[in-house]
């Protein structure tokens, strides 16, 4: 991403299932010494025992795809940097900074090629959340744990997505899909984000 011609050296992610609910300023993502928030699930309690999350040491079940992955990520930057952050990445808008994400892809180079061979994801990759483990790592950002009244995380197949939207008037949310969703969740899901918001971005076709 930071390859991207033209890009600023403040540059925002998101995926195709976050949304906007509010009109957020740059301080939202950015603080004023103009390093960015990462966003966390909020485990603090454990980082500052020194152990790993909750997630990631003490649960009885296999960690999941997803959660080996930020592991073995946050693992190897903590090899460099001497800080392992315990704390899942939240599943967020990302702030970044160009010169950040240059900086990571040259201090694991190795392991970035390794990943650039793979044509899927593998679990063992070394992806974009590593940029903000470094930044953690390296003082080059601000640990941000995150409540629902920031960013809420809805499911497909939930029934009470509107009222949780009203309870917690989110600045952000996220709309996930998962296996078990049906495609008459995702009828009644289109229908509620047709209703939700109804003039369409300018982005849009």
């Amino acid at each position: 991403m930071y390859k991207i011609p033209e890009i600023s050296e403040h540059f925002l992610y998101a995926n195709d299932d976050m949304f906007f609910n509010k009109p957020l300023q740059p301080d939202f993502f950015f603080a004023n010494d103009g390093l960015p928030f990462i966003r966390l699930y909020q485990y603090r309690r454990n980082e500052r025992k020194g152990k790993r999350s909750l997630m990631w040491k003490n649960f009885k079940k296999k960690l999941d795809y997803w959660e080996f992955l930020n592991y073995n990520v946050a693992k190897k930057v903590a090899k460099v940097t001497g800080k392992f952050y315990a704390s899942m990445p939240h599943h967020n808008i990302d702030a970044y900074r160009k010169s950040d994400f240059a900086k990571t892809m040259e201090v694991f180079a190795k392991e970035v090629k390794k990943t650039s061979s793979h044509r899927i994801r593998e679990k063992d990759d070394f992806y974009r959340v590593s940029v903000s483990y470094y930044c953690l790592g390296e003082n080059l950002a601000h640990p941000c744990y995150v409540k629902n009244q920031n960013s809420l995380v809805i499911n497909v197949d939930e029934k009470d997505y509107e009222q949780k939207l009203n309870n917690y008037q989110p600045d952000l949310f996220c709309i996930n899909d998962h296996p078990k969703v049906s495609n008459e969740d995702r009828i009644r899901m289109k229908q509620f984000l047709e209703k939700y918001f109804p003039k369409k971005s300018d982005f849009e076709k």
